[in-house]
C-alpha cells in the first residue's frame, strides 16, 4: 500500500512584521512617554560647543577658587598690627594693678592751711596732695602715692629730717584685685607698668632699667597725653593695655620706642584720659609716676563726706593712725608739667574754688538722660540729618556743665562733661572712629556720674 508523501516544506519561513513607533509602544506597554535627558547638555545638537563652554566655566571657577585661597592665606599670615579690620584685632590686656603706699604728713584744721603746707613741701621737693577728713573739720596733707613700701618709708624719713615727725604710712588696696580681661600681653612688659590708687587720684608708675635723665610730658589733645622717658639703652616693643573696668581717670596705655635728638632713643607712653582729668609727672629713682586727679572743685569745704571717687573707696591703715574708709577727693594743685626733673616737682597751689551749694545738676542730668538713647540709636545707623539734629542739644548741655563755677558735686560734673564729650563725638558727622563705642562710653560715664549724685524724686 502506498503511503502518502508529506509535502515538501519551504526552506524560508515568512513572518508578518508590525512596525510601531515609540508612542504606540508606550501605549501598548502602559508606560509614560520617554523624555530626552541630554537636552541641557547637548544644546542645539552641538556636543563640541557644549564641551568648550563647560571648559571655560571650569577655568573661571578654578581661577576664582585660587584667588580666594591666596587671599585667605595672606590674611592668615599677615602681621596683626598691619590689619585694618578692628574686629580682627585682639583686645588689649588689662594693665597690672597693685596697692599704693602714702605718707600722712600733717593734719590741719583748715583747707587753706593744708594747701599752704602742701605748697611748702612741694617747693622743697616733696610730691604731696591734700584731702578732707569726713565728719570732721580736719584736712590732711599726704605725700605719694608710691608703689613700694620702701619708697614710702624713705619718704617718711625725709619728712622727719625736714621737721615733719609723727607721720603715718597708709595703703590703698582699691585697685589691687580689679577684674582683668582674658587678653594676654604679646611680650614681657618693658618698662614695667603698674596702676595704683590713692584718695581721689590714680598713679601710673613706669619702672625703667635705669634712672631716666629726661621726662617730657605734653597734652596732644583733650584726651591724649604723651610722655617721653629716656634715653634708653635697649629697644622697647610697642604694646598697649586697657584700664580695669570701673576706672574712669584713665582708659588705655600704649608705649612705643621713638627716636630723640641725635641717636638717643626714648620710651613714648601715650595715655588716653578723660578731658576733665588733671595730670602731673614726677620721678622717684628709676620710677616715673603719672598722677591723674579729679578737678580741683572736688574738695571744697562743703563737699559731701562720702568719697566721689570709686577707685579709692577702700583705704586701710598699715602703720600710724587709721585712715578713714570714705574720703572726699583731694585738692589738685599742679597742672601737667612740660618737663619733670628727677629731683622734684614744683608747682604753685591753685586757690580753692567758691562752692555754691544751691547750684543743682539735676536739670542737666535729666536733659542728658533724655538725649542719650537717641545718641546710641543714631550711632548705630548714622544719618547726617539725625546727627546734626542732636548736636545743638549736646552743645547746650556741654555749655551748661562748663558754665557752673562751683558745685558740691564736682566729681559728678567732671564725669558728665566727659560723657557729653563722648556723645558729641558720636554724633559728629566728621567723626571717623567707632561711633557705637563712643556712645557706649558716654552712657557708662553718665551712669558713673549718676551714682555719685543724690537720688532725686521722679
Amino acid at each position: 500500500m502506498l503511503m502518502p508523501q508529506p509535502e515538501p516544506q519551504s526552506s524560508t519561513q515568512q513572518y508578518p512584521v508590525l512596525l510601531l513607533n515609540e508612542e504606540q509602544i508606550s501605549y501598548l506597554l502602559q508606560r509614560p512617554a520617554m523624555r530626552q535627558v541630554n537636552q541641557r547638555v547637548i544644546h542645539g545638537g552641538s556636543t563640541s560647543a557644549t564641551y568648550a563652554r563647560l571648559m571655560r566655566r571650569g577655568r573661571v571657577a578654578a581661577a576664582a577658587f585660587a584667588i580666594l585661597v591666596a587671599g585667605a592665606a595672606a590674611l592668615a599670615w599677615a602681621p596683626r598690627p598691619a590689619l585694618a579690620f578692628s574686629w580682627m584685632r585682639p583686645p588689649a590686656p588689662t594693665v597690672a594693678t597693685g596697692a599704693s603706699f602714702s605718707v600722712s604728713v600733717a593734719s590741719l584744721r583748715s583747707a587753706d592751711s593744708a594747701a599752704a603746707t602742701a605748697g611748702r613741701l612741694e617747693a622743697a621737693g616733696f610730691a604731696t596732695f591734700t584731702r578732707g577728713v569726713p565728719s570732721t573739720s580736719m584736712y590732711q596733707v599726704m605725700a605719694g602715692p608710691y608703689v613700694s613700701l620702701d619708697e614710702a618709708e624713705r619718704m617718711q624719713q625725709r619728712l622727719t629730717a625736714a621737721g615733719f615727725g609723727g607721720s603715718g604710712l597708709f595703703v590703698d588696696e582699691s585697685l589691687r584685685h580689679m577684674p582683668r580681661n582674658d587678653a594676654v600681653a604679646r611680650v614681657g612688659s618693658n618698662p614695667g607698668l603698674v596702676l595704683i590708687g590713692a584718695p581721689g587720684r590714680l598713679s601710673l608708675a613706669f619702672e625703667m632699667r635705669s634712672e631716666p635723665r629726661q621726662v617730657n610730658a605734653r597734652r596732644v589733645d583733650d584726651t591724649t597725653l604723651d610722655i617721653d622717658i629716656g634715653p634708653i639703652d635697649a629697644a622697647v616693643p610697642s604694646q598697649k593695655w586697657s584700664a580695669p573696668a570701673g576706672v574712669h581717670l584713665i582708659r588705655t596705655v600704649a608705649i612705643a620706642d621713638v627716636a630723640g635728638a641725635g641717636s638717643a632713643r626714648y620710651v613714648r607712653a601715650t595715655l588716653t584720659v578723660p578731658d576733665f582729668a588733671r595730670a602731673n609727672t614726677r620721678v622717684e629713682g628709676r620710677r616715673v609716676y603719672v598722677d591723674l586727679t579729679w578737678p580741683a572743685e572736688a574738695i571744697a569745704p562743703s563737699a559731701p563726706e562720702a568719697s566721689p571717687v570709686p577707685e579709692s573707696a577702700a583705704v586701710t591703715s598699715v602703720r600710724g593712725t587709721a585712715a578713714p574708709q570714705d574720703v572726699p577727693a583731694p585738692q589738685e594743685r599742679t597742672a601737667l608739667q612740660e618737663k619733670a626733673a628727677p629731683a622734684s616737682v614744683v608747682a604753685a597751689p591753685a586757690p580753692a574754688p567758691v562752692v555754691t551749694p544751691a547750684v543743682s545738676l539735676a536739670p542737666i542730668v535729666a536733659k542728658l538722660e533724655r538725649v542719650l538713647p537717641f545718641v546710641q540709636s543714631a550711632a548705630k545707623s548714622p544719618a547726617d540729618d539725625v546727627l546734626n539734629a542732636l548736636a545743638p542739644t549736646l552743645s547746650e548741655v556741654d555749655g551748661s556743665l562748663k558754665g557752673i563755677t562751683g558745685t558740691a558735686d564736682a566729681a559728678a560734673r567732671g564725669l558728665l562733661i566727659s560723657a557729653t564729650a563722648s556723645a558729641r563725638r558720636a554724633v559728629n558727622p566728621a567723626f571717623t572712629g567707632d561711633r557705637v563705642a563712643e556712645s557706649h562710653q558716654a552712657a557708662g560715664l553718665f551712669e558713673a556720674a549718676k551714682a555719685l549724685l543724690p537720688a532725686t524724686p521722679r
